[in-house]
């Protein structure tokens, strides 16, 4: 296990002589306490801002080493996002035959949604992306390097998919 702290973490030193490493719009802006102490009676736009920031940063936190069963919740994971990360961790792979052999464990098993009707645009779009890969993959283009590279563009946020970008929580 490499024990070096993330480069992406600061020390900030709080009014009352405690520490806290963090990352730095949590430990420079003081995030976290105001929205503890923050009079939610006085909520605005500044105050969105911040809780946007914050939830940004821990999702970024999460993600870098990675999420495990217990924090899914805290990032909101949903079905889509399970099967979109066993993707990825797929597509990931070196080696193509292993690689293809995990596409198709996972286009097996994947269920997709009887209706997407309730569903949120977000989790819409991510079913969409599932549904694009399982096609891909049926028809045999994941196994094309610029397909592949696309749709990890794709699942990594790099590249937005359909006008939107993705936050696809790298899951352990």
């Amino acid at each position: 296990m490499d024990s070096r702290l993330s480069r992406h973490w600061v020390w900030a030193q709080e009014t009352d002589g405690v520490v806290v490493l963090s990352h730095p719009i949590i430990a420079i802006e003081g995030v976290v306490d105001d929205l503890w102490w923050g009079d939610i009676d006085l909520w605005d736009e500044a105050m969105e801002a911040k809780l946007e920031k914050y939830r940004s940063a821990l999702w970024t936190l999460l993600n870098e080493f990675g999420v495990l069963p217990s924090e899914r919740a805290v990032l909101g994971c949903t079905e889509a996002d399970e099967w979109l990360s066993r993707l990825r961790d797929c597509l990931a792979l070196e080696d193509a035959s292993q690689r293809r052999d995990c596409i198709r464990q996972w286009s097996l098993k994947v269920p997709l949604p009887d209706t997407y009707a309730f569903m949120e645009f977000s989790e819409r779009l991510k079913w969409s992306l599932v549904e694009y890969a399982l096609g891909l993959h049926a028809q045999g283009a994941l196994e094309d390097e610029g397909a592949r590279q696309q749709v990890l563009a794709w699942l990594e946020g790099v590249q937005p998919f359909l006008g939107e970008t993705l936050r696809v929580p790298r899951l352990l």
